[in-house]
C-alpha cells in the first residue's frame, strides 16, 4: 500500500500542459512512497507519457486513459479502488499546489478529509460554512452540524474514512453526476455520515474557478445543461418529500417569471425536468 495516492485528471491537455503536474514534478517535498495516477479523460490518446520527472521523486507512476470521457465520479470511485493507499489526493490539471499544501496532505489521517482553502481573485472561495467562504485556519474546526461543501480539486481521502463511504454507499462518489454535482453531492453524503467533524482545512492554493471567469457562448451553454442536470438529479436523490415537491415547485414558478420577464435564465428547464423525472444523466448510457 502506498503513503499517498495522487490523481491528476486530464482533459485535452498533454502532461507538458498540467500547472499540477508541473509543480508535483518541482515540489521541494519528499514524495517517496507514494504513487502518481496521471488520468487521461480524452478526448485524444497522450502522444508524450515522460514520467521521468515524477519518478526522481520518487513516485511510482501509472497512466490511465478512458477517452470517452467518463464521469468524474466514475473516475474518482475507480481511483481509490484501484490504487489503495493510505490517503487519496484528487487534483485537476491546473491547480497551483506547492510545499504547504503538499505538507498538509501528509498531515491528513485515516479518518479524516483534508479539504484545501482554495484562492481565486484574491480571496478565499472554498470551503463555505453555510455559503460563507471560511477564513484562513487549519485543523479540525466544523461539528457535525455544520453543512460545509467545496470544489473537488485538492481534496484528501483518508482510507478509513473512504472505508466508512464505502460500506455506506458503495462509494464515496455518487456515480450518477458526470461533472457538475459530484463534489457537492459528496458532502452531502459527509454530512449524512456525520463525518463532517472529521474534516481537517489544509493549506490550499489558487485556483481558476468557472463562474469568475469570461468564457464562450458555447462553453455557458454546456455548464448551463449541466447545472440544469445537477440541480434536478440532487432535488430526485438528496431532496425528501414534501421538501422536493416545494423546490420543484419554486424552481418552476422562477422559471417561468424569469421567461415573461426576458430575465435570462441559468438552467435550461426541459433539461431540469428530464434529469427529475428521468433520474439520470443525459450522458449516462446505462438503461
Amino acid at each position: 500500500m502506498f503513503n499517498t495516492a495522487f490523481l491528476v485528471v486530464l482533459y485535452n491537455k498533454t502532461l507538458a500542459d498540467s500547472n499540477t503536474l508541473r509543480a508535483i514534478a518541482q515540489a521541494d517535498v519528499d514524495l517517496a512512497g507514494g504513487k502518481l495516477v496521471i488520468w487521461n479523460n480524452g478526448p485524444a490518446g497522450l502522444t508524450e507519457r515522460d514520467v521521468t520527472a515524477f519518478q526522481a521523486k520518487g513516485l511510482e507512476v501509472a497512466i490511465v486513459e478512458t477517452i470517452g470521457n467518463i464521469s468524474l465520479a466514475g473516475i474518482y470511485d475507480q481511483f481509490m479502488q484501484n490504487f489503495p493507499a493510505e490517503r487519496y489526493v484528487l487534483l485537476d490539471h491546473d491547480s497551483s499546489i506547492d510545499r504547504e499544501y503538499l505538507s498538509g496532505v501528509a498531515r491528513v489521517q485515516a479518518d479524516e478529509l483534508g479539504v484545501p482553502l482554495i484562492h481565486a481573485a484574491g480571496a478565499i472561495r472554498y470551503p463555505t460554512r453555510a455559503g460563507i467562504p471560511c477564513g484562513p485556519q487549519f485543523g479540525r474546526v466544523f461539528d457535525d452540524t455544520h453543512v460545509v461543501n467545496s470544489i473537488g480539486s485538492g481534496l484528501v481521502l483518508g482510507q478509513g474514512l473512504v472505508e466508512t463511504l464505502r460500506q455506506q454507499y458503495g462509494q464515496p462518489f455518487d456515480e450518477r453526476f458526470f461533472l457538475y454535482g459530484v463534489d457537492t453531492t459528496f458532502f452531502r453524503r459527509i454530512r449524512a455520515s456525520l463525518l463532517t467533524s472529521h474534516i481537517r482545512l489544509i493549506p490550499g492554493f489558487e485556483h481558476s474557478l468557472s463562474k469568475l471567469e469570461a468564457e464562450s457562448e458555447a462553453l455557458r451553454r454546456f455548464r448551463k445543461k449541466e447545472r440544469s442536470y445537477d440541480l434536478g438529479l440532487t432535488l430526485r436523490f438528496y431532496e425528501r418529500f414534501p421538501t422536493n415537491i416545494l423546490k420543484f415547485a419554486k424552481v418552476s414558478v422562477g422559471h417561468v417569471k424569469r421567461k415573461l420577464l426576458g430575465i435570462p435564465t441559468n438552467i435550461q428547464y426541459p433539461d431540469y425536468v428530464r434529469a427529475v423525472f428521468g433520474g439520470r444523466h443525459y450522458r449516462n448510457s446505462a438503461r
